[in-house]
């Protein structure tokens, strides 16, 4: 978040039981801000957050990922105002990066359980379900009030046994003229014995996205749009069968475990980004306001914002646990920029050339009808994780690494910049550590941060000039 040349980025992440204390971390573009000389960042003090800080006037919000909490302080002086927790449950954590909007603060809710089902030993899976929350910090009560709350898991399931659908990607988007926000949705993580059976019949599992397997009411990757003052949903719309899936169905050194991932696991083919909503323009679809979102099994949607009908959908790349596409896409008046990272490195051949690659590569596809428009490699036969960023001709993304393996810390990633029309790329600038997270662009800054694992040292933030 870039506010009045000052990039705020957060490094640690409150305790529930006494609200946190302003580490005192900052920078802007020229110099150190607030470093003050009892500042240290340690594993007891940086348990993470990973979403984007959003300002509002005075006050800045973020989240954490320990205990799920939305924390408000002073944009100026970093001290604390208030916090509350968007879902009790223990494992919960927020990795949506929250928006503003009218005065509340629209945020979704995940959860480490989905790993803790593979990772920790005698886990009892699972009983997480996500939630989409709208709250409101009163100013001089310095309190947050919830306006509303809505379950993935709507109350019409009458059946205990379902968890996950978690809200998890990116951040929201609003559509001002219908008072919508849109966001999308994950996975299931565990089934009632009732529907056990539809995990042993492939057919039905993964191929019948209208069976009798997925209730209406789970709304296991869905794009949805809620009322802005309600929360009510105005539509919402499944595009999966049923995906029943965590780290037991086996996932890097996590083994299968028949007794916790029952029958044939789903795919893990969950929304890893929020939609992004597009103004109508003779470049879109029926030349209607338009709902765009990709999915972890490498396939982009474009949806009607006003009802949820489907425009089109254009399948780019192979999937994966990383995605397929997730994190987030960008897009101007005729493109749809992404980046298809192909995690279980799939041979594949990119479009339109029909090159054999197996590692990650860049794309656009055309707003109007999803046609690929062009596939660029990622360099140096690296993964990327990176999603691209647009600005005038230029689309900025990135490299991860080379390893394989997925210990990104052993090897370099890469600022890259392309040609937009052309897929053609720029230059491509090496850096110390690697690179996962989005790139900001604002007036002749290009700024980002590298390193991923908070803990090891490595990392730091990076500004260039154009």
């Amino acid at each position: 978040l870039l506010f009045s040349c000052h990039p705020l980025y957060i490094l640690w992440c409150g305790s529930h039981k006494s609200h946190p204390q302003w580490s005192g971390w900052g920078a802007n573009i020229l110099n150190s801000r607030w470093a003050t000389s009892g500042s240290t960042i340690s594993p007891s003090n940086a348990a993470a957050s990973r979403s984007t800080p959003h300002a509002d006037g005075s006050v800045l919000y973020f989240t954490t990922l320990c205990h799920a909490l939305v924390i408000a302080v002073n944009r100026e002086t970093g001290e604390y105002l208030a916090s509350t927790q968007i879902n009790p449950h223990e494992l919960a954590t927020l990795t949506m990066s929250p928006t503003v909007y009218k005065g509340k603060l629209f945020v979704g809710a995940s959860s480490q359980e989905e790993g803790a089902a593979g990772f920790t030993a005698g886990y009892a899976c699972c009983s997480f379900v996500g939630n989409m929350v709208a709250v409101e910090y009163d100013k001089e009560a310095r309190e947050f009030e919830t306006a509303w709350n809505v379950s993935m898991i709507t109350a019409g399931s009458t059946l205990p046994g379902w968890s996950g659908v978690a809200v998890w990607g990116s951040q929201p988007s609003i559509d001002e003229a219908r008072s919508q926000v849109f966001i999308a949705t994950g996975n299931v993580y565990s089934v009632p014995p009732e529907y056990e059976s539809c995990l042993t019949d492939a057919d039905v599992n993964l191929t019948n996205a209208n069976s009798t397997c997925l209730p209406n009411n789970i709304l296991q990757e869905a794009v949805i749009a809620l009322d802005v003052e309600t929360g009510a949903i105005k539509w919402s719309r499944v595009v999966s069968p049923l995906d029943s899936w965590t780290t037991a169905c086996g996932y890097g050194a996590s083994p299968l475990n028949v007794a916790v991932c029952p029958g044939i696991p789903g795919p893990d083919a969950d929304f890893g980004m929020a939609p992004t909503f597009v103004s109508a323009s003779r470049w879109t679809p029926s030349g209607q306001d338009t709902v765009i979102v990709g999915q972890k099994n490498g396939v982009i949607h474009s949806f009607s914002a006003q009802n949820g009908t489907l425009f089109w959908s254009s399948a780019t790349s192979p999937d994966g646990v990383e995605g397929g596409l997730i994190w987030g896409i960008a897009v101007d008046d005729k493109r749809i920029y992404f980046t298809a990272v192909n995690s279980n490195f799939d041979t594949w051949q990119v479009q339109p050339t029909n090159q054999t690659i197996d590692n990650s590569a860049f794309g656009a596809v055309s707003l109007l009808n999803g046609s690929i428009l062009w596939e660029t490699p990622s360099p140096f036969d690296s993964i990327s994780l990176v999603h691209p960023s647009v600005v005038n001709d230029i689309l900025f993304t990135g490299r991860t690494g080379q390893n394989r393996t997925g210990n990104y810390d052993l090897t370099q990633g890469g600022l890259i910049a392309i040609d937009k029309r052309s897929g053609s790329i720029i230059r491509d600038y090496n850096l110390d550590v690697n690179l996962h997270g989005g790139i900001a662009v604002q007036n002749d800054y290009v700024m980002f941060g590298t390193g991923y694992n908070g803990f090891t040292g490595v990392g730091g933030f990076h500004v260039y000039t154009l």
